[in-house]
């Protein structure tokens, strides 16, 4: 009986000592770096989900009437085909982060649908929850023209991890 407790406790010395040993996933390896790594200024830690802003003075759809794309890929590799982004009256654009592939690129692309009038514009993008005091990354210096009426611009690439997006501002 001594013998059979012995082993016993042998045993479950040795299964617990494999679970706590086990290796972590590849995706956990990832998750940990990402949380744990110190924030770049183009980038931003998320759960849920990224907001786009577009500021301007000029906020009336009848003289400016504009709308935000994202695309899966980016350059040559870039879909045809739109994502489901929201859009609210004030020119705020959402898309949640469960409708966006990991360790995927995406870019994020301005339709001039309506321009009567110049005027300045920036683009401010923010997390929904902003983890570990996340960063915004803010795109100024652009501006509606009379002449983009009609015409697309991509604004952004956006790099998404697992919980980290990294975003860079496309020259026009």
């Amino acid at each position: 009986m001594k013998t059979i407790c012995a082993y016993l406790i042998v045993l479950l010395t040795l299964c617990s000592c494999k679970k706590n040993g086990r290796e972590l996933s590849l995706e956990q390896k990832q998750k940990d770096q990402e949380l744990h790594e110190a924030l770049r200024s183009n980038e931003l830690l998320e759960r849920d989900g990224l907001r786009f802003i577009v500021r301007s003075a000029v906020n009336d759809p009848a003289i400016i009437d504009i709308d935000l794309k994202l695309y899966k890929g980016a350059g040559a590799s870039k879909s045809s085909t739109s994502l489901p982004i929201e859009k609210d009256a004030n020119m705020n654009y959402y898309i949640l982060s469960n409708q966006l592939a990991d360790n995927s690129e995406y870019t994020l692309t301005i339709e001039y649908k309506k321009v009567l009038q110049d005027a300045p514009y920036e683009l401010f993008t923010e997390g929904f929850t902003s983890m570990n005091g996340s960063k915004e990354f803010l795109i100024t210096g652009r501006s509606f023209n009379t002449r983009d009426a009609g015409t697309s611009k991509d604004l952004m690439l956006i790099k998404k991890g697992i919980l980290k997006f990294t975003v860079y501002e496309l020259q026009l």
